[in-house]
């Protein structure tokens, strides 16, 4: 039977982005897996702590509409437009 080893996981995801044309994007991909698995171990994040934030993202775009996009306000309220804009 063979080990899981969660920095090979992550390995693997980011090789799943070579094929990725744009280089930007596959920066970009590889540095958000990179994070988000590194929190993930750093916080020792269980499953339910996990669904808890699907299910809270996953509240936040049913309340969107056509003209009321609440992941741009979840972006201002996490610090992260003003991060991007600066």
């Amino acid at each position: 039977m063979t080990r899981f080893d969660d920095h090979q996981l992550t390995a693997e995801v980011i090789r799943s982005f070579d094929k990725t044309r744009n280089p930007r994007l596959k920066s970009i991909l590889t540095e958000l897996v990179t994070s988000l698995h590194d929190f993930v171990r750093k916080t020792d994040l269980s499953f339910e702590e996990w669904n808890y934030a699907i299910d809270y993202l996953t509240r936040t775009g049913q309340a969107c509409t056509a003209t009321r996009q609440e992941f741009i306000l979840l972006s201002d309220v996490l610090g992260v437009s003003m991060l991007v804009d600066a």
